[in-house]
């Protein structure tokens, strides 16, 4: 709607580029930093960030107050509010797997190793096309650590869904670096580590279907 009185449609949809999207800055507009400079000299405290801001956002868009002020202006029946409640179960859930993570990269020194190890590779693969992840390949990265470091910690098989050409690639492959990184650094020289299955013309949202 342009001017109260024209209505304008496009063909596909259109980024506003100059608007700052909530799932990469702080609630004050300010950037989050993923870059892998900073992941590989000091990641702790820009992980703290990224995920207190995630949680932030969650309980401000998922939170009661959030899912009654929708539930009002929509009259919603109850069974939806309640759907909207599991929803917001598990997107609490999601966080605290990914906290999960990154409580062992506190506490486990060689893990910590690998992971800034992981940035510096990635940062050498780049070769200056892109300097850091996007928040969710992070996310992704963070919740799987616990699988890293003991597989029992991992029973159910996560499917990492994102657009085509959005960043799936690099996120398994940097948890996979990390995983050569964190096996060679505990003294392991041989055997496989990880296990790559590539479906034939399958992405991730078609194997979810099935």
């Amino acid at each position: 709607l342009v001017n109260g009185t024209t209505l304008r449609t496009a063909f596909a949809a259109v980024a506003e580029t100059d608007r700052v999207h909530p799932r990469t800055h702080t609630e004050d507009g300010q950037p989050i930093d993923t870059s892998f400079a900073t992941l590989e000299t000091d990641p702790l405290p820009a992980l703290t960030q990224l995920l207190e801001e995630a949680r932030r956002w969650t309980d401000r868009n998922w939170g009661a107050t959030a899912l009654d002020a929708m539930a009002r202006a929509s009259s919603w029946r109850p069974d939806t509010r309640e759907a909207a409640e599991r929803e917001a179960e598990a997107a609490r859930a999601e966080l605290d797997w990914i906290e999960a993570g990154l409580t062992l990269l506190r506490d486990n020194q060689e893990l910590l190793e690998a992971f800034r190890l992981m940035n510096k590779t990635m940062e050498c693969v780049a070769r200056g096309r892109y300097t850091g992840w996007r928040p969710f390949q992070l996310a992704f990265i963070l919740g799987c650590l616990p699988g890293v470091v003991d597989p029992r910690a991992a029973p159910t098989v996560d499917i990492l869904w994102f657009r085509t050409g959005g960043g799936k690639t690099e996120a398994y492959l940097g948890l996979n670096v990390l995983s050569l990184f964190f096996s060679r650094l505990r003294g392991l020289t041989g055997g496989a580590q990880t296990w790559a299955r590539f479906p034939l013309r399958l992405l991730s949202l078609q194997q979810t279907q099935r």
